[in-house]
């Protein structure tokens, strides 16, 4: 992406389970988000995520609009984990499909972060929030992994979300050197400038 865009991408270091538990990292990252605001305006900040960090990217935008917080100016989100209790009735068909994932997986580390509290809770599987006023939104993700369903539902309960769907394709596929990986840079590339700030 950096070859792609003018603009600085800021990887934050955050708490991960199981020395950590989901509301310290979703605290974590709520300050770290609200101190990029104070240091770049939150129009200028497009927050993005891979997998679990698509997750969290989804979570945090729910936290803004639900406190009335400010919104980044867009969400980008490949391959999103958002929902730790994997009951997508697709899912066992995308099982057989997906080299890299597995239900048991996604549950068994779901609960190594949540503990104690109910993986079906909105903070951790983001999937079962509301999901309207969201920021501009893309996810991408392939039909070849098990968080396919994760992406189609989003999109099923979000019709505006621009959904890229890959056929063929893998967990977090935009990051390998495939032909399919290169088209996935492009457009994110695309979006990103698009909701990036105009010079004025």
């Amino acid at each position: 992406l950096l070859d792609r865009v003018d603009a600085d991408i800021i990887a934050p270091i955050y708490p991960l389970g199981p020395e950590a538990n989901g509301i310290e990292t979703i605290e974590a990252i709520n300050t770290f988000y609200l101190s990029l605001v104070e240091k770049y305006g939150a129009k200028n900040i497009i927050v993005m995520g891979d997998s679990a960090g698509g997750g969290l990217a989804l979570t945090l935008a729910h936290t803004m609009r639900d406190q009335n917080g400010p919104a980044p100016a867009a969400l980008l989100m490949f391959s999103p984990c958002l929902d730790l209790t994997a009951t997508g009735e697709d899912q066992p068909a995308l099982e057989r499909r997906d080299p890299a994932l597995s239900i048991n997986m996604v549950r068994i580390v779901g609960k190594m972060w949540t503990g104690d509290l109910d993986p079906a809770d909105p903070r951790f599987s983001p999937l079962f929030a509301d999901q309207s006023g969201l920021p501009p939104t893309m996810v991408f993700s392939g039909d070849r992994e098990i968080l396919d369903s994760d992406a189609l539902r989003l999109k099923a309960r979000n019709p505006g979300i621009d959904h890229r769907h890959y056929p063929e394709m893998m967990h977090v596929f935009p990051v390998s050197p495939l032909r399919e990986g290169k088209m996935a840079l492009n457009e994110a590339a695309a979006f990103i400038q698009a909701h990036a700030p105009k010079p004025s």
